[in-house]
């Protein structure tokens, strides 16, 4: 008895298909989709309550209060009380990531 032909057709390696590559370029895209990342990925989220200072919530999370204040836009704690939410980086920011005033245009300061 011959044996199946099928079943030599069910190896992974079988074949040599070179379509599969090009395909996974979109999964890693730098540069386009960056303006997509989800915050999360950035930032913990600490709800603000009124024991909270940028002092302790820093040592909380072992960032730099400067971290904390570049991310929301914060000057003193008395900001952080303005929020309900501030956002903790997790990681390095990239400068895009950065809390920016209202100001769209790339105008001259």
């Amino acid at each position: 008895g011959a044996p199946a032909p099928s079943s030599s057709s069910l190896l992974p390696n079988g074949g040599g298909g070179g379509g599969v590559s090009s395909s996974s370029n979109s999964l890693n895209g730098n540069g386009n989709g960056n303006q997509v990342i989800s915050e999360t990925e950035f930032f913990f989220f600490h709800k603000v309550t009124k024991l909270d200072t940028l002092a302790g919530i820093a040592i909380k999370y072992n960032v730099q209060v400067g971290d904390i204040k570049l991310a929301n836009g914060l000057h003193s704690d008395m900001s952080l009380y303005a929020r309900e939410h501030v956002k903790i980086p997790k990681k390095k920011l990239p400068p895009s990531m950065y809390y920016k005033p209202e100001s769209r245009s790339s105008g001259g300061g």
